[in-house]
């Protein structure tokens, strides 16, 4: 959409007994008429269909290839290491 950061608010909000920061975006009025220009009108539909194919879509890449050992569990990208190094 071309939102840019700007500023940080350091003590922004309060949980338990601490405060967390909180990023403040900007964008021009010339970015968001080209992006409502260009976004085209919301569909539930449309939505849904794309949630349905990146679902797919992820399922297929964590699904066993041909010749991986069965006994082993399947790992996931975000969760390989290699053991031999120190972290």
């Amino acid at each position: 959409m071309g939102a840019s950061a700007e500023a940080e608010l350091a003590r922004s909000f309060k949980r338990d007994d601490h405060y967390t920061p909180q990023l403040l975006w900007s964008l021009t009025a010339e970015d968001w008429r080209q992006y409502r220009l260009s976004a085209g009108r919301y569909s539930p539909d449309d939505a849904a269909g794309k949630i349905a194919k990146a679902i797919e879509a992820v399922k297929e890449q964590l699904r066993p290839r041909s010749g991986e050992a069965s006994d082993q569990p399947p790992l996931y990208p975000f969760f390989i290491s290699d053991r031999r190094k120190p972290n």
